[in-house]
């Protein structure tokens, strides 16, 4: 069975994000390694780790959106691929511009948006709105098919 196009597209972006995933990972356990009392106390370090969030956070949320993707049709993938070549970027330029601590309000204005809040947030918004546009597309996918009519032979 060959696999089509869009099936190689979504595994090569899977791989990537599982070897961006592994990478950051495994540099901020390295980093943060000292002091780290369990495993579990380093990993909610990694995840807090405010030179990784930024990275690890958006490329989990491109693996989770994936994962229902590469059982679908290829009309899902398409739709969701529209938006994400748009949110991805913007939400990267958001991360990037985005100040690594918040101010303390003495020197100007505390908007409380950091780079991990804004990598929490516009990830999320990213998972949730990719979630939806895969389980509307899928069902109007499916829609069309039960609607055509058989063909009389």
């Amino acid at each position: 069975m060959a696999i089509n196009s869009y099936k190689k597209q979504i595994l090569f972006i899977f791989v990537v994000s599982i070897v961006v995933l592994t990478v950051t990972a495994i540099k901020g356990i390295f980093d943060n390694f000292n002091g780290c009392g369990t495993e579990i106390y380093c990993f909610r370090r990694l995840i807090t780790s405010s030179s990784y969030q930024y990275i690890f956070i958006p490329t989990l949320a491109i693996l989770l959106s994936l994962i229902p993707l590469i059982f679908l049709k290829q009309a899902v993938y398409r739709a969701w691929r529209k938006f994400a070549v748009v949110a991805l970027p913007i939400i990267i330029l958001i991360i990037a511009v985005s100040p690594e601590y918040s101010g303390s309000g003495l020197g100007g204005p505390n908007l409380g948006l950091t780079r991990e809040t804004a990598a929490l947030t516009f990830s999320t918004i990213f998972i949730i709105i990719s979630l939806v546009i895969i389980i509307i597309k899928s069902i109007k996918s499916r829609g069309k098919k039960q609607r055509q009519p058989e063909k009389k032979p």
